[in-house]
């Protein structure tokens, strides 16, 4: 019996000594080789998939490896923090670098803001003792000051204050916050699928978890109100005719296809379906709601050419420029999401809608 315990607390210490160091080394070595190839110039394109996918494997990577192998909960949640804060330390010297590229800001803006939104989603959908969501919570209150600084620097900085990848993090984290209290008020939920499993029988637990259905319905519902936004230049009301511009579609626009990515994150990471076919569609679900804001940001650079001060006079000039990048930032916005949120699935977590009482 003593025996088996000392194998046992000495399996412990491997696993703790390969996550909590061999992983982090190894990542921050990987880590340091794609940024240095991304800080250049001329770097290829190919190199930049490259590394929004090797950094969207590495999070979902590090997020099951230690939900699975770490106890206690304690040690598990300060290894995760502790790998978190390695990559981003990373990410910060290279995102201010005077040679950084763009593929190096949207990667830096993307995982900050992945990470953001895992906590968002444990504060405002996980379940338990309020104590235990405080800090996320406290999250919430941080998104919420920083996206009122992002309104009042531009109504005070008028047409001259330019929105740059900082302000984009905050607005993302801000529809997060609101898909997320949306979800709640509706009765989704994240609850461990034994506690759902034990109170409703098999086939009525299966039926209320998060599945594509929901994601259906949710976007849907953004495809919607985006056609009205569009079609916004063809009604007579004064109200529409006086906020309606080319700047307000597109902010509209990206704010719905944000929506849209997020929604299917969060299913993909905690709904129900195979592990292969949730990849698949976040992947096509997130290049697809990419495309659109890629392609109207390089139609209005085109023809803004012939009439710069139109562009270079414009809040958005720096979001407009971001052109084929916005596909990059919307497959990381939903892959980085979703990796994150593998250590709320690994610990046996769900998003599920609580059953009504009769």
């Amino acid at each position: 019996m003593q025996a088996t315990s000392a194998v046992s607390r000495g399996g412990k210490y491997v696993s703790l000594l390969l996550v909590g160091v061999g992983l982090p080394g190894l990542l921050a070595l990987v880590d340091r080789l794609l940024l240095e190839r991304l800080s250049q110039s001329r770097s290829p394109a190919y190199e930049a998939v490259l590394a929004f996918g090797v950094y969207a494997g590495q999070l979902a990577l590090v997020s099951w490896v230690v939900a699975r192998f770490i106890e206690p909960w304690p040690l598990r949640w300060f290894l995760w923090v502790w790998t978190m804060a390695l990559v981003d330390l990373q990410l910060a010297v290279m995102f201010n670098e005077p040679q950084s590229t763009p593929a190096v800001h949207c990667l830096a803006t993307g995982v900050l803001a992945a990470q953001c939104g895992a906590l968002l989603v444990w504060g405002i959908l996980g379940t338990g003792p309020l104590l235990w969501r405080v800090p996320s919570l406290l999250m919430l209150l941080l998104v919420a000051s920083n996206c009122f600084a992002v309104l009042t620097r531009v109504s005070t900085g008028g047409p001259f204050y330019q929105l740059g990848w900082n302000d984009l993090l905050w607005v993302q984290a801000t529809i997060l916050s609101a898909l997320c209290g949306v979800m709640r008020l509706s009765g989704f939920a994240l609850a461990k699928t034994s506690a759902a499993s034990s109170a409703l029988a098999p086939a009525d637990a299966r039926r209320v978890q998060f599945g594509i259905r929901d994601v259906l319905v949710g976007t849907t519902g953004l495809a919607i109100l985006l056609g009205v936004a569009k079609a916004g230049d063809l009604l007579t009301w004064r109200f529409l005719q006086s906020t309606y511009s080319a700047g307000f579609l597109f902010v509209f626009l990206a704010a719905i296809c944000t929506a849209a990515t997020l929604l299917v994150a969060l299913w993909a990471a905690l709904g129900q379906g195979r592990a292969t076919t949730r990849f698949l569609v976040l992947v096509l679900a997130a290049l697809a709601l990419g495309a659109p804001i890629a392609a109207y940001c390089v139609h209005e650079l085109a023809a803004g050419r012939a009439r710069p001060l139109v562009l270079y006079n414009s809040r958005l000039f720096h979001w407009y420029t971001t052109g084929y990048w916005w596909l990059g930032w919307m497959f990381l916005a939903g892959t980085l999401l979703a990796g994150l949120l593998v250590i709320f699935r690994e610990l046996g977590y769900r998003l599920v809608r609580k059953a009504r009482s009769a």
